[in-house]
């Protein structure tokens, strides 16, 4: 699949290898979408991150394809779609699905787009929703395959949450540790080492005590989580809200 790849990019491991694998290939417009959430502390650290991932790829001798400036949406600008919100409650009811899904639907099809969703979806839950919900198919080729749900074999809920999301196929057959190898590999290990995964940094550190944190440690992570931020987090998180978001 060629052409203009929209992406949905959060600043994580698995979107910023996605960004990577498309901009290291030949033949792609990558149009990154980034959602800002005013309530999670973490979100300045993610767009600044995002910014300097940007730079690195575009400066990179490795990048083969055009990489746009990420635009920038703003959570509360998103408008709920009534229908989406009914199949998510319905579907959330048998299965947790991350209330992202949620605005990422209600986005696209505002917007009347589709996007990319990066995620390791097989080795976690959002994995059994969507395939509970959705006959997979694969759409394009090379670096391009995506899977995408089958308008004629899914659910009426499965297609209105993740119908207009297409899941890079590649990564569905990969780790983290797996990802963080092939940036290496392609030369992009710069832009591994400003990925970013924590919702409540302090001091501009990752925090070690917030659930993609513990992720991380139980994922084989835990050397980007600083010992120091460890033992500062729950001293200083009673007074965070003193603190300017950084």
């Amino acid at each position: 699949m060629s052409g203009v790849v929209n992406i949905f990019w959060t600043a994580g491991l698995d979107s910023s290898f996605r960004v990577v694998e498309l901009a290291s290939a030949p033949g792609f417009v990558i149009q990154p979408w980034y959602i800002t959430d005013p309530g999670r502390r973490s979100t300045p650290v993610e767009e600044r991150r995002i910014r300097e991932m940007t730079a690195l790829i575009r400066s990179n001798p490795a990048t083969q394809s055009q990489l746009l400036d990420p635009q920038v949406i703003a959570l509360q600008d998103i408008e709920i779609d009534p229908a989406i919100r009914e199949s998510f409650d319905r579907i959330n009811a048998k299965q947790h699905v991350g209330k992202q899904y949620l605005w990422l639907a209600s986005f696209l099809r505002g917007r009347d787009l589709f996007a990319e969703v990066s995620s390791e979806a097989p080795h976690d839950r959002i994995g059994a929703a969507i395939q509970g919900e959705c006959v997979l198919v694969t759409l394009g080729d090379g670096e391009g395959q995506v899977l995408a749900a089958d308008p004629g074999a899914s659910s009426e809920d499965g297609l209105r949450l993740f119908g207009r999301m297409h899941f890079p196929k590649h990564q569905w057959e990969l780790t983290k540790e797996d990802e963080m190898r092939l940036m290496r590999e392609w030369g992009y290990g710069d832009v591994f080492e400003r990925t970013w995964f924590c919702h409540r940094p302090v001091l501009g550190m990752p925090c070690g005590h917030c659930a993609p944190c513990k992720a991380a440690r139980e994922e084989g992570f835990g050397w980007r989580i600083p010992r120091l931020s460890r033992v500062v987090y729950p001293v200083v998180r009673p007074f965070q809200h003193i603190f300017k978001k950084k």
